[in-house]
């Protein structure tokens, strides 16, 4: 059970970082005008070859990347944690910018002793990534395919309210959540044809969808409160997902996507809980890269002192 509320929290991780499009996620403009953004004590820039994760977890006061790409860093500064705190609803489409954005990989030590993880991670990360690569961004939206999840009459009859208390995650300070079964909207009674979403908000539901289905949802239910939503899918599916994107080594690729009996049986479920997905439109967000420099061997490893 332990191992497969991880899975779930790996998915809904990743998928904020590589799935395509964004809905409902904050603008670029996340902190007030004018407000003053941290500054990292010292950073260093350094080339890398193969793409890796970053360590988990990262020290206190300390950005650490792990090898990655440019658009996966614009991805969190600009989407995930873009107001200083993070929205794990939100992922972010980069295009733009010349070829070598996708290949050339990098990997960010920074210190800020004091400073959050989200903080690190958005205002701090995107004002180092203009200064040091010159980088410059616009914003375009265009509606695309979404599901709008709806309510009907009896859905509250239908869905167990959750009784007791549970954690909400804190992504700032995720140590203090060693108990994954403390968690609000953890799984729980997993099988291989199904499991429980515990202590779940629509949001939650939301969140999970997004990663498992073939279109982003938006919640339309105006329905609050934690509920248990059973839910009837493959398990091994979510665990073959998972595993496709841990092993994704190309920043380039995107990631992969459930199978139709999956998607199909994700359906099913949420018709029985007495809620429907509806296909519609919604406005995805994108970034598009004006200009951008590439960092040479003499312009890397130069630490910035504030």
């Amino acid at each position: 059970m332990v191992k497969f509320t991880l899975v779930i929290a790996a998915l809904a991780a990743l998928a904020s970082l590589l799935v395509l499009g964004i809905i409902d996620a904050p603008p670029l403009s996340a902190l007030p005008p004018n407000a003053p953004v941290p500054k990292f004590l010292s950073a260093t820039i350094t080339p890398c070859q193969a793409f890796q994760r970053r360590p988990v977890p990262e020290s206190p006061g300390r950005l650490q990347t792990g090898c990655t790409s440019l658009p996966r860093l614009i991805q969190q500064a600009y989407g995930l944690f873009a107001t200083g705190h993070t929205n794990p609803l939100s992922s972010i489409t980069v295009s733009g910018g010349p070829t070598w954005i996708n290949s050339a990989l990098y990997q960010i030590n920074a210190e800020a002793p004091g400073q959050t993880h989200a903080m690190m991670n958005g205002p701090m990360l995107r004002a180092l990534l203009e200064d040091r690569f010159q980088l410059k961004v616009r914003r375009e939206t265009e509606d695309v395919p979404v599901y709008a999840l709806t309510a009907s009459k009896d859905t509250l009859k239908r869905l167990p309210p959750f009784q007791g208390t549970c954690m909400p995650w804190d992504s700032d300070d995720p140590p203090n959540h060693r108990d994954p079964n403390q968690i609000c909207g953890t799984p729980r009674n997993m099988t291989g044809n199904g499991f429980d979403l515990n202590a779940a908000t629509m949001a939650d539901l939301c969140m999970f969808l997004l990663v498992t289905l073939d279109r982003p949802v938006i919640d339309k239910t105006g329905i609050t409160g934690r509920f248990v939503f059973h839910l009837d899918v493959p398990t091994e599916d979510l665990r073959h997902q998972a595993r496709g994107l841990f092993a994704l080594s190309n920043p380039a690729l995107p990631p992969p996507v459930s199978t139709p009996a999956f998607i199909s049986a994700a359906k099913d479920s949420i018709n029985r809980l007495g809620l429907d997905l509806e296909p519609t439109t919604g406005p995805k967000e994108s970034l598009v890269i004006d200009s951008v420099a590439r960092l040479s061997y003499d312009n890397l490893d130069i630490p910035l002192i504030r």
